[in-house]
């Protein structure tokens, strides 16, 4: 895995540097961001019905996010970005995760890494691959189905490890072709920290992130009807695994048919969506659900 992640970097420096030489009118820009949270958990377990004892004490603690973040534009079509981020949590109350002390240093991670390339090969076409956020102008709706990649590390990280393409066919239509593939914990790329906890307790010092290994394939259609109604129709296949440090979590195939509209008239903006799920998980075991949202906004 060293060596392959070794050949892989060394490939994408060679890259970069081949389209640098390429491209003269290469661009860089970069950034840095700090987010400073407190989280006091008090009476929040069982409003102290449970037995005392120090996994049950009120939490109070700080939690400082840290991210720098570059990108290289070769031109205005294609583009590396990075960025890395670390949050270290600070410990106010009685209560520990073990085995840290007051300071948890924490993981710094790889938190996007991706390539983009757009009107690919002279055609209608984008690219985006690699480690990347489905936020703000990538959301999917409202976020009600892919929102964040990488749930179990609180609001650190939203990854999903994908690759979209998406075609341009007009300006009021487009359609999307995605594929994740997210993980119990991090195998893409390497983590790294000072203050090694027990590797029993932390399975091998790697954050879990997700309660299994999956993968998802997404086709997302985007068409504006006219100038006051928009639909989004998709269609998304998960397949999570059942993982042996997650014997809870059976496997499980997943449908997802669905589909957003949102309506404009003057001030009014009306909008919901709906999806249907099924599939089977636990070896046949028959899965069915239906959720969806609807929403109003004066503006």
């Amino acid at each position: 895995m060293k060596k392959l992640l070794a050949f892989v970097l060394m490939m994408l420096l060679l890259g970069i540097l081949f389209i640098s030489t390429a491209y003269a009118e290469m661009t860089f820009d970069y950034g840095a961001a700090e987010r400073i949270r407190q989280e006091y958990w008090a009476n929040l377990l069982d409003l102290k019905t449970l037995p005392s004892n120090p996994t049950n004490f009120d939490r109070d603690f700080f939690r400082f996010k840290t991210s720098f973040w570059g990108s290289a534009n070769f031109n205005k079509d294609t583009s590396v970005y990075l960025k890395l981020t670390s949050e270290i949590y600070y410990n106010m109350g009685p209560y520990r995760q073990p085995p840290h002390e007051q300071l948890d240093e924490n993981e710094g991670v790889f938190d996007n890494f991706y390539v983009k390339a757009d009107n690919l090969f002279g055609l209608p076409i984008d690219l985006k691959v690699g480690r990347q956020d489905f936020l703000g102008p990538d959301m999917y709706g409202e976020g009600f189905l892919l929102s964040d990649g990488t749930p179990n590390d609180g609001s650190r990280t939203y990854y999903f490890n994908a690759a979209r393409a998406r075609w341009r066919i007009n300006n009021n239509h487009m359609v999307d072709l995605v594929y994740i593939v997210d993980q119990f914990q991090d195998k893409f790329l390497p983590t790294w920290r000072t203050d090694v906890p027990d590797k029993g307790t932390y399975f091998n010092d790697k954050k879990i992130l997700n309660a299994s290994d999956e993968q998802a394939y997404m086709i997302y259609v985007r068409s504006k009807l006219n100038e006051n109604l928009s639909v989004e129709p998709y269609y998304i296949f998960k397949k999570e695994k059942e993982h042996q440090l997650a014997p809870f979590t059976p496997e499980l195939d997943l449908n997802t048919i669905g589909a957003r509209a949102v309506y404009k008239s003057g001030p009014w903006t009306l909008g919901g969506e709906f999806a249907h799920q099924f599939g089977e998980f636990d070896n046949g075991k028959d899965r069915s659900a239906y959720g969806g949202y609807i929403f109003g906004i004066i503006s």
